[in-house]
């Protein structure tokens, strides 16, 4: 996912402009120790900030590598149609004045307020009638994302950018859908970092590397500045949530309430779920580890967003972009090692015959090429394999 080698090729110092007028000054340590990823994974149990990490080596697709951050001097959430900017620190602080005027200029935007340490900017509302294709082109948070992107864009770094958190919610910045189910107060669209100080190991090759940055704008700089954040209070027993309907055949009661309307061909996919709750008394970065080590995976992700923290580990790779180039790799379809290799030869042949599973990698594979299709050239989506 991240060049490495490049990485450890490029020279240690090194600095450049942005677009919106921030000068970016980035020092590269190099022959870091790797247990600096575990130092930072009980950080994160207290620290904001994210872990991303493959522990898959495959030749021409994955390698086995790390990246994380805590305490990023800046943190951008969305919720609906509005957008906020907030300084964790006074690194952050320094860059909002830059950033707020050029949010400001885009024309996405229809409202710039400052709140404190935070900037909240409210989008013009979408057109009325539009053409499909600029659909994805209306006023929406991705246009604010855009134009932070830009603002720190330079052909010279590639690890410099925003980390974080995408929620399905996002889909109503481009579809007219009516939501059916309150959301809670504290819940955003999105919740991302840019972080100033990120620590990448290349475990395949056992190199690690720290990169940092310091930004100037106008004479002010942040050299010297504390890269520390306030710690995240850990809050007593909480007020335990409400379960969900636990009822025997609750789930199954909404497949049979789904089935008419794909008869009537209103559905083609639909993810009947429910939430489940259970509390947990281990630690966050212990819940990683040890996830890690029983699935081993190319995505895993541990991230600390204040309110909550994300765990994960998935084998599918969700969306790939190379220049103009998109791939996607949608997965389908899962069942257990075997013993030995006749009992994994076996399950792989129980895998192949299920119609149930060729049936929803079709599925799946048909709304994906769909989706692309929207957004990308022409006669130019493929199914490759």
């Amino acid at each position: 996912m991240y060049d490495l080698v490049m990485l450890a090729s490029e020279q240690e110092d090194h600095a450049y402009s942005t677009p919106c007028g921030i000068s970016v000054q980035r020092r590269l340590d190099k022959d870091m120790s790797a247990e600096t990823i575990e130092r930072l994974l009980v950080r994160l149990d207290r620290e904001k900030g994210a872990l991303f990490s493959s522990g898959m080596e495959y030749t021409g697709r994955y390698t086995r590598w790390d990246i994380g951050f805590v305490n990023p001097p800046l943190e951008v959430t969305a919720r609906e149609r509005t957008v906020t900017v907030t300084a964790l620190n006074e690194r952050g602080r320094l860059l909002l004045q830059p950033l707020s005027a050029w949010l400001a200029e885009d024309a996405a935007v229809e409202e710039t307020t400052a709140e404190g340490m935070s900037i909240v900017l409210r989008l013009r509302p979408k057109a009325a009638v539009f053409r499909e294709e600029e659909r994805t082109k209306q006023p929406s948070v991705f246009s604010v994302l855009r134009r932070i992107q830009h603002a720190f864009a330079s052909d010279e770094d590639t690890f410099l950018g925003l980390y974080g958190a995408f929620g399905y919610d996002l889909v109503f910045q481009f579809e007219n859908l009516t939501p059916q189910k309150e959301r809670p107060a504290e819940h955003v669209d999105l919740h991302l970092f840019l972080p100033d100080e990120l620590y990448v190991v290349d475990r395949r090759v056992d190199q690690a590397f720290r990169i940092a940055y310091e930004f100037s704008v106008e004479g002010r700089s942040t050299a010297g500045l504390p890269r520390e954040g306030a710690a995240v209070r850990q809050e007593g027993r909480r007020t335990p949530r409400p379960i969900p309907p636990d009822r025997p055949g609750y789930y199954a009661d909404l497949v049979r309430k789904a089935m008419p309307s794909f008869y009537a061909g209103d559905l083609f996919e639909v993810v009947p779920s429910q939430v489940i709750y259970r509390p947990c008394a281990r630690r966050p970065s212990d819940v990683f580890r040890q996830l890690s080590r029983m699935n081993p995976s190319p995505y895993g992700f541990f991230i600390h967003l204040g309110n909550q923290h994300l765990v994960g580990a998935s084998p599918e790779m969700y969306v790939r972009v190379d220049g103009r180039q998109l791939e996607t790799c949608p997965i389908s379809g899962t069942i257990q090692r075997g013993r030995d290799a006749l009992e994994d030869a076996e399950n792989i042949r129980r895998l192949l015959n299920s119609e149930k599973d060729e049936a929803e990698l079709t599925m799946c594979t048909d709304v994906d090429r769909n989706d692309k299709s929207r957004i990308c050239v022409p006669g130019s989506v493929r199914v490759i394999g």
